[in-house]
C-alpha cells in the first residue's frame, strides 16, 4: 500500500495480488475514512529502468491515471507525481509527497 498526497488529492494504491492494483482517491479536504471520490481497479505496475523508479497506471473510460515514484531523479525532483491523461492528452500533472509506503516484503511478513 502507498499513500500519496498532492495539492488537491489524497491517493491510496493497494496491491490486491495477482498483478492487480487499486487506485482510490479523495479530495485533500476529505478524510480517508470517507467514501473515496474515485476507485479504479485492475491497475498495472511498471518498472522504469533499473534505478528503482516505477509507476502505476489505472484506466477508467478515456482517462489514464499514472502515479510515479521517483527514486532516482534530478536534485530537486519530487518523490512522487500524479499525471492524468484524457484521450492521451495530459490534463493534470501534480507533484506528490509519499505519506505512507509499505513494501511487498513488509506486507508478506504480516
Amino acid at each position: 500500500m502507498a499513500i500519496l498526497e498532492t495539492s488537491k488529492f489524497r491517493i491510496r494504491i493497494d496491491d490486491l495480488g495477482n498483478d492487480n492494483y487499486r487506485y482510490a482517491s479523495w479530495s485533500v479536504k476529505k478524510k480517508m475514512t470517507d467514501t473515496p471520490d474515485l476507485i479504479i481497479e485492475k491497475g498495472k505496475f511498471f518498472a522504469d529502468g533499473t534505478g528503482g523508479n516505477h509507476h502505476y497506471e489505472f484506466i477508467k473510460g478515456n482517462f489514464r491515471y499514472e502515479c510515479h515514484f521517483i527514486v532516482l531523479g534530478e536534485k530537486n525532483s519530487p518523490p512522487a507525481k500524479l499525471i492524468i491523461y484524457q484521450s492521451e492528452k495530459e490534463i493534470l500533472s501534480q507533484n506528490a509527497k509519499i505519506v505512507s509506503r509499505e513494501t511487498k516484503s513488509l506486507i508478506q511478513m504480516n
